[in-house]
């Protein structure tokens, strides 16, 4: 084996090694994700629950109908201007300082003056 060669497979093993550890981090992201998959999914079920729940006591204690819910749904649902089946809060301006506030900051990044 000529020098050049040893210098070749050196090369091609440190590529393997890097490939193969790519490779392994990857295949634990992806462990990951699966775990998170199936948090949401339990989630999810528990939330399907809970608002079957709700659903049946405001129906038989209240007499909130079915179309009741749909209709409150679809308002909610237009609050921000796009029926989408989402809750999109839109950023807005500081009362203060009228610079643009993220929807989800509290405090104004700017003034820190607190959003109304």
């Amino acid at each position: 084996m000529s020098f050049f060669d040893f210098l070749w497979n050196v090369n091609q093993e440190q590529k393997i090694i890097k490939v193969s550890t790519a490779v392994t981090d990857k295949m634990q992201h992806v462990g990951h994700l699966g775990m998170d998959v199936n948090f949401l999914k339990t989630t999810v079920e528990r939330l399907a629950l809970t608002n079957a729940a709700l659903v049946e006591i405001l129906s038989e204690r209240v007499g909130v109908t079915e179309r009741d819910i749909l209709e409150k749904i679809e308002e909610i649902d237009l609050r921000d201007g796009v029926k989408d089946g989402k809750i999109t809060m839109k950023p807005r301006n500081c009362s203060k300082c009228s610079r643009v506030l993220p929807a989800k900051r509290k405090i104004c990044l700017y003034c820190g003056e607190e959003a109304v």
